[in-house]
């Protein structure tokens, strides 16, 4: 006995299944549908410019930090103790004091070893010497002056009677030393004449109180804070 197959009017139709969530979502109205996709997109949106801000500001903040530490500026706050100098005198450092400013206002005190210190010249006379202190291609500048050596002044070492003045009295005669010299000898071994004043000498008056006879007068020159004696004789007659 043979089967023949049932026939259908409407032929295959295919089922299309669709999950839970789907149908919901199709299931809202259309406008609903729209504003959940706006929402999520702006959602999305956000959340991306939040990332991306942060980003850049962590960026910032990390490029701030690092210009804040860069060098701006050195700065001298303490002068030499020694700034005036004779020809041929070496520079000394003692007392400069140097400070490093970064851009962010911080001041470190640098060791002198790490710069670089020049300028100075002590072989001429130079009234306003510019020396300049350099660290990491920074510099700041101070003043200093190169001095002439000075000439040391010879000191009085003796003197000695050149031309006698007057030396014959009568009692009570009025001393007279116009005429006399003074010789005097330096440390140099230089020697200078010089006018014999009545500032120079005295004894007279004693001289007068013993009488009649030889006396000795005494001659005192001061220069420079040193004085030296010599003496002369007169002669009082009656």
């Amino acid at each position: 006995m043979k089967y023949k197959q049932p026939k259908f009017s409407g032929g295959y139709t295919n089922i299309h299944y669709k999950s839970s969530g789907d149908s919901k979502f199709a299931s809202l109205p259309k406008p609903a549908r729209i504003a959940i996709i706006v929402v999520a997109a702006v959602l999305i949106l956000a959340i991306l410019v939040v990332g991306i801000i942060a980003i850049v500001r962590s960026v910032n903040e990390k490029k701030n930090e690092e210009f804040n530490k860069q060098l701006k500026e050195i700065q001298i706050s303490h002068l030499p103790n020694k700034r005036n100098y004779y020809c041929g005198d070496s520079f000394e450092v003692n007392g400069l004091t140097v400070y490093s400013v970064t851009n962010g206002g911080d001041f470190t005190q640098l060791d002198l070893d790490a710069c670089t210190i020049t300028g100075f010249d002590s072989s001429v006379p130079v009234e306003k010497q510019t020396i300049t202190v350099t660290y990491k291609g920074f510099t700041d500048t101070f003043v200093v002056e190169i001095k002439a050596p000075e000439s040391a002044t010879p000191m009085l070492v003796s003197i000695k009677m050149g031309t006698l003045p007057k030396t014959v009295y009568e009692f009570g005669e009025i001393p007279d030393v116009e005429g006399g010299t003074v010789i005097c000898t330096y440390s140099d071994g230089s020697t200078k004449t010089i006018a014999l004043k009545n500032k120079h000498v005295s004894g007279f008056g004693e001289a007068y109180d013993k009488g009649p006879g030889e006396h000795d007068i005494t001659v005192t020159v001061t220069q420079y804070g040193i004085q030296a004696q010599t003496t002369y004789k007169i002669t009082i007659t009656e």
